[in-house]
């Protein structure tokens, strides 16, 4: 049950790091186009 748990938790951080690279990739296209990224 603990090594789950932990598997479950790994997963969601990687799914975390994508969305936060995801995240920067898509403020960084929208800053080269002038505009305000979020």
């Amino acid at each position: 049950m603990c090594s789950k748990f932990s598997l479950l938790f790994y997963l969601k951080k990687r799914q975390d790091v994508k969305n936060i690279v995801t995240v920067n990739r898509n403020r960084t296209f929208a800053n080269s186009n002038g505009n305000r990224g979020y």
